[in-house]
This record gives C-alpha cells, sequence and structure tokens, in this order.
C-alpha cells in the first residue's frame, strides 16, 4: 500500500504545499492503523483461517461465506492429498480437532498483543520476507495450553505445507 500511495503522489506531483498538507493528513486519517487495529485484523484472520481449513477438510456449512468455501475447496486437492497420502480420514478428524481447539487462542490481542513493531510491519507490507505461518506458530508457542498441539509434527508439518496457514490468512 505504502508503494501504490508513493508512486500515486510522483505522478500527480503535487507542487502547492497546502495541498500537499491536506492530502497527507487526509491520508494519515484514513490510512493509518493502530496496532490495535492491525492486531484485531490479524485475530479475525487467523480464526477465518483455522475455520476454512476446518471447512476444508470436513464439509461446509451453509453459513460460511463465499470466501471461506472458495479457499476450504482448495484444502484437499492442493494441500490434504499431497500431504496426508493414504491416511485421509484419520487425519482429518485430528486436525479437525486440533483446528477447533486453537481458534480459541487470542494471538493477537490489540495494545496486549506480543507481535513486535517489526513484526506489525512485515505483516502490513511486502517488503520483508516474514512467513505469516510462521508468526502465528510462534505466537501460539507463546501460550501454555497449545503446547499439547504444538507437539504433533504433523500438524504443524501440513500448517506449513505450501505456506496453508499463512495462505489461508
Amino acid at each position: 500500500m505504502q508503494k501504490g500511495l508513493s508512486a500515486l503522489l510522483k505522478v500527480i506531483k503535487m507542487t502547492d504545499p497546502a495541498i500537499i498538507s491536506k492530502t497527507i493528513t487526509t491520508l494519515e486519517e484514513h490510512f493509518t492503523l493502530s496496532s490495535y487495529e492491525i492486531a484485531g485484523a490479524y485475530q479475525k484472520s487467523y480464526e477465518s483461517a483455522l475455520k476454512a481449513i476446518i471447512v476444508g477438510l470436513d464439509k461446509p456449512s451453509f453459513f460460511d461465506s463465499k470466501v471461506t468455501e472458495e479457499f476450504a475447496q482448495q484444502i484437499v486437492s492442493n494441500y490434504l492429498q499431497p500431504f496426508a497420502g493414504a491416511a485421509l480420514s484419520q487425519f482429518c478428524a485430528e486436525t479437525i480437532a486440533k483446528c477447533q481447539a486453537l481458534m480459541k487462542y487470542k494471538l493477537f490481542q490489540g495494545d496486549q498483543s506480543k507481535l513486535t513493531e517489526a513484526e506489525l510491519v512485515s505483516l502490513i507490507t511486502d517488503t520483508d520476507s516474514l512467513s505469516i505461518t510462521e508468526l502465528v506458530i510462534e505466537q501460539l508457542r507463546r501460550h501454555q495450553g497449545t503446547r499439547p498441539y504444538l507437539n504433533d509434527d504433523r500438524l504443524l508439518a501440513f500448517f506449513r505445507y505450501d505456506d496453508l496457514l499463512g495462505t489461508a490468512i
């Protein structure tokens, strides 16, 4: 977004200082997000991502959004079959249960978020190569209650497979 706005301002070639000041003020009012707002958006995306994975491993509900359904339809062919091979049904059941349990953890809690400023910047820009999947796994590791689920190397490998969790978010 920052690159796009910079390019736009260069194309317009504003020369009047009053217009430049008004433009910057307007952009700040509409495009500056607090860490609270960013964290809230990522918490919602995290929960939606796990829900989409659950739907993709099970079956869609009438109440699922179109975006969730579209992503969920890709889970089996793009992630599950290449990853799990023949043991699909048992892996699906175990992964659904673990995703449902992990959904209750609040990883991104606004001002209480344990994200560093560098992590927040990496999440909203395309200049760093931070993996969202790895960031979420790291956030999960900070919660005592998630440790039994994170001891499952297959679950973590599934989340990491072709960056499934990051793509879902």
